[in-house]
C-alpha cells in the first residue's frame, strides 16, 4: 500500500531468526540470532508501567527504574561501573506507559562477565539515596535543556499539528 514502514520480506526474515522459549514459570524469552553479528542484546520486560501508578507515584517509578542499573546485590556502584567500563556494556532500565524494561548490550565475548551483573540489577537492585538524587538532578537538567532547545519546541508543534492533541 506504500504506507509500510518495513517491507513484508524484512518481517519474514526477522520471524525466521526469532524463537520464543518459555522458562519453568512460563515467562516467555524471545531469542533472535542475527547472522554474522558479534553484538548481544538482552532485554527483560515487566508487565508494569506508569499507567499502573497514581499521578503522585509516576515520577518515583521513573526514578526507581532509572536508578536500578547503578547498584545491585553483590555489585556495588563502583563494581558495576568498573565492569561496565571494562567490557563496554550498555546497561539500562526504564519505565514506559504500559511496560518497563531493563536491557543489556555487549559483545558476545563478554557474555559470561555481563550476565551476572544484569541478573543482579533485574532481580536485586540496590536503590541508594545518593544515586536517586543524582538521577533526579540529571532528569531536571534534561528537562531544562529540552525547554531551552528550539528543536524540541519545533518538534512538539509538528507532533501536535500532525498527530493532534492526544500525542
Amino acid at each position: 500500500s506504500g504506507l509500510e514502514l518495513v517491507s513484508e520480506k524484512t518481517v519474514q526474515e526477522q520471524k525466521k531468526l526469532t524463537k520464543i522459549y518459555r522458562l519453568k514459570n512460563q515467562i516467555p524469552v524471545i531469542y533472535r540470532q542475527v547472522p554474522n553479528s558479534d553484538i548481544l542484546e538482552f532485554g527483560v520486560y515487566f508487565k508494569f508501567g506508569l499507567r499502573d501508578l497514581s499521578s503522585q507515584e509516576k515520577y518515583a517509578g521513573q526514578l526507581l527504574f532509572s536508578t536500578m542499573p547503578k547498584a545491585a546485590a553483590g555489585f556495588p556502584k563502583e563494581k558495576i561501573f568498573a565492569i561496565t567500563e571494562k567490557f563496554a556494556l550498555e546497561l539500562d532500565c526504564s519505565s514506559g506507559i504500559e511496560a518497563s524494561s531493563c536491557s543489556l548490550g555487549t559483545l558476545n565475548d563478554h557474555w559470561l562477565e555481563a550476565l551476572p551483573v544484569f541478573a543482579a540489577v533485574v532481580k536485586s537492585p540496590s536503590i541508594v539515596s545518593e544515586d536517586l538524587e543524582l538521577v533526579k538532578q540529571n532528569e531536571i537538567s534534561n528537562v531544562k535543556d529540552q525547554i531551552e532547545d528550539p528543536g524540541t519546541a519545533a518538534n512538539d508543534v509538528v507532533n501536535q499539528v500532525y498527530y493532534g492533541s492526544e500525542h
